[in-house]
């Protein structure tokens, strides 16, 4: 296995990760969101890893199968770390587990969530916004509950 070519990939997906964040800290910026400061950290510790390795990596080298099997794997557990990173520093999300499990299921479109709010003692509410295609284009609310 090339080690070096397996971290520049790595890094150069780090850094587009890092900079990718700057696109929700504009939006949180535009809109005085509270998260500013978790995507902003975010982006600069992708960044800050990121770009160094990729810098002393860069010279060309030949990647294997193997190789790409290291790198894809790597890839979805980075990107699944990356993810988890504004949840946790914004405190969104104050466990860095359920972080992870909530940027994992975004990556992978599962579905499944660990956001959900208390209703009452034994039971959960999931309220979701849906877009009505009628001619008004009114807002639909639908809430959920399980009991």
């Amino acid at each position: 296995m090339n080690i070096r070519s397996i971290l520049n990939i790595l890094a150069a997906l780090l850094t587009l990760l890092g900079f990718s964040m700057l696109v929700p800290a504009g939006i949180a910026f535009g809109f005085g969101g509270s998260d500013l400061s978790g995507f902003l950290y975010s982006c600069a510790i992708s960044i800050i890893i990121g770009l160094p390795i990729w810098f002393f990596t860069r010279k060309g080298y030949s990647v294997t199968n193997k190789d790409g099997f290291a790198i894809v794997t790597f890839a979805w557990i980075i990107t699944g770390v990356v993810g988890a990173l504004p949840f946790y520093l914004s405190g969104a999300i104050p466990n860095i587990t359920d972080a992870f499990f909530e940027s994992m299921s975004g990556v992978t479109t599962t579905g499944a969530t660990n956001l959900l709010t208390v209703a009452s003692s034994d039971a959960y509410k999931i309220e979701a916004i849906f877009l009505c295609n009628n001619d008004t284009s009114n807002s639909c609310t639908a809430t959920l509950e399980l009991s």
